[in-house]
């Protein structure tokens, strides 16, 4: 991630709204320069020097806004108190369109709309895991995002919302994925807004909209097919409020995209080749791209336990110890859930499907879920096991009573490939955070039974001087760790 002057992505969104404003208060006695997007290249040329790096990124931004032809684009409301592994359930969604640095929201409507009205005889199976818990009998946009791969599940989406015949399905350029989390702390610099009478706040934006949606549209007369049309209002309020705040204070405004960015609130995939490579050099595709070494996520997702999400708290371990005399390394990463909350309209016991992705030639040992005051862990007697682009992953379904807690827990030992690097003495791990979760506690405990030379982050103190590498860090984005270790005798075999 460049640590320099901002780059072109740093927001897209931010620089729209801002064009846009400008656009429009000039816009009563320009008219025809505005019509004719001659005003929007001059503020163009005056504001893109603050955020881009290179001519090359300039050209780039010229295109996002729609200076050469118009760009549509699908943005997804990601609820992230209902997880799924592509960043939250798909609530409701909304087609942008912006030309010549004006964009104008075409639709914003619920996900259940696009897929109540899908034609009779559209054939799409749903996943084992969907059919079991969700009842489902097909396959269908709200539930696209099922890879923890935000290009993957964005080019799933577009399939199906061009299979359930979407606006513009035909003409969309990129999709926008972005979680609550960003309402949320836009809402602390802009204040309360308004939407059909309903004031949102940042401290409780999640909930409220959640309890306007679920329950209370009928106290305002509305009816369930009609429930989410306050989305509509809402955004036009927000938008209305916040451009004037980013124009004046747009500074703040970039360096909280940019750790939006960062901890995959926000999200981005183009259908072009060459933006999708751009945001991949950014790192703001949310893509599990593979590298050299160790690498691992977790995926969680909420299936029929309401919004509980918000009330679940989240920590991983991962340790590794020799598994035998070969050279051979056993792996164990375990997820602790804590579920803090009494039943409620949004809150029920927690069901997760969950996935654990892993570096090819990973060999499952065995899974195990351990609950508060059980004698001994539970095995789960069927692991699932399957294969994604350059990774593997282990699944299991998990159940958390209310007010309680459990670990699951994958056994397995490390690829031959991670293990003889172990063997070498130079260790690298990646930890991948899952889109649209909370911060969540990460404890490494790596038996490598060989001295330690160096490690990127270091070890506290008193954890130094043995053949462990015992870190804890806070999953807020994804995570590096690098140790350098007194080569084995013992590499192992293929």
């Amino acid at each position: 991630m460049s640590t320099g002057k901002p780059g072109v992505l740093k927001f897209v969104g931010l620089v729209v709204v801002a064009v846009a404003l400008v656009i429009i208060a000039a816009g009563l006695y320009v008219r025809e320069t505005f019509r004719s997007g001659a005003l929007q290249e001059k503020i163009f040329t005056a504001v893109a020097p603050k955020v881009v790096t290179s001519p090359q990124e300039s050209n780039l931004l010229h295109q996002l806004l729609g200076f050469e032809q118009p760009k549509t684009y699908l943005v997804l409301f990601l609820n992230n108190t209902e997880i799924r592994p592509g960043g939250g359930f798909i609530g409701a969604y909304a087609v942008l369109r912006v030309d010549k640095g004006v964009p104008t929201v075409l639709k914003v409507d619920g996900s259940e709309s696009l897929d109540n009205a899908a034609l009779e005889d559209f054939a799409s199976p749903p996943l084992a895991p969907l059919a079991e818990f969700l009842k489902v009998k097909r396959w269908l946009f709200r539930d696209s995002n099922w890879s923890p791969d935000f290009a993957s599940s964005s080019i799933n989406g577009l399939r199906l919302y061009t299979a359930e015949q979407g606006l513009l399905a035909d003409k969309i350029d990129g999709v926008i994925g972005f979680t609550p989390t960003i309402i949320e702390k836009l809402l602390t610099f802009t204040g309360p807004v308004t939407a059909d009478g309903v004031v949102f706040q940042s401290k409780n934006f999640t909930e409220q909209l959640e309890y306007e949606v679920e329950y209370n549209y009928a106290k305002r007369g509305l009816e369930f097919k009609d429930r989410k049309k306050i989305l509509t209002a809402l955004t036009r309020s927000t938008l209305e409020k916040a451009i004037p705040d980013i124009v004046l204070h747009w500074g703040k405004y970039l360096d909280w995209s940019e750790q939006m960015l960062k901890e995959k609130q926000l999200v981005f995939y183009a259908r072009d080749p060459k933006t999708q490579d751009a945001f991949r050099l950014k790192g703001w595709s949310g893509e599990l791209l593979p590298t050299p070494g160790d690498r691992l996520i977790w995926s969680d997702a909420n299936l029929g336990a309401l919004k509980t999400d918000w009330a679940i708290t989240r920590s991983l371990s991962y340790a590794i110890s020799p598994a035998t005399n070969t050279g051979a390394y056993q792996g164990s990463v375990t997820m602790k859930y804590v579920h803090g909350a009494p039943a409620d309209w949004r809150t029920s016991r927690y069901l997760t499907y969950a996935r654990l992705f892993v570096p090819p030639g990973t060999r499952l040992i065995g899974a195990t879920i351990t609950r508060p005051g059980a004698s001994k862990p539970e095995t789960i007697k069927i692991v699932d096991q399957g294969t994604e682009g350059a990774w593997q992953w282990f699944g299991a379904t998990l159940t958390v009573p209310l007010q309680s807690s459990a670990e699951l827990r994958f056994n397995f030992l490390l690829s031959p490939e991670v293990a003889t690097q172990i063997s070498v003495g130079d260790y690298h791990l990646r930890w991948h955070k899952q889109l649209g979760t909370p911060t969540q506690r990460l404890t490494l405990n790596l038996d490598f039974d060989t001295p330690l030379k160096s490690a990127i982050p270091g070890e506290a103190a008193a954890a130094r001087g043995d053949k462990k590498y015992q870190v804890t860090a806070e999953l807020n984005t994804n995570k590096d760790f690098a140790v350098q270790l007194a080569p084995r005798s013992k590499i192992p075999s293929p």
